[in-house]
């Protein structure tokens, strides 16, 4: 669980910043586009997609984290 959330903080540090996508344990999949948009808590990532809706993920949830493709 730790390893996530420091892979997460890691990830929406970065400079400059690589967009990435989360997926969880059920084949859920979120792309995270901006740092601005993600936060990490102490037990979750949150993200808000360009609608505004927000995704919860407890890290317990996350099946892995990948580089977003080029489009």
């Amino acid at each position: 669980m730790e390893d996530f959330r420091q892979e997460l903080k890691d990830l929406l540090d970065a400079e400059p910043f690589v967009p990435f996508v989360v997926t969880s344990t059920d084949g859920f999949a979120i792309p995270v586009h901006t740092s601005k948009r993600a936060l990490v808590g102490l037990r979750m990532l949150v993200v808000s997609d360009e609608e505004g809706r927000l995704y919860h993920f407890p890290f317990t949830g996350i099946a892995h984290i990948s580089e977003a493709e080029a489009a």
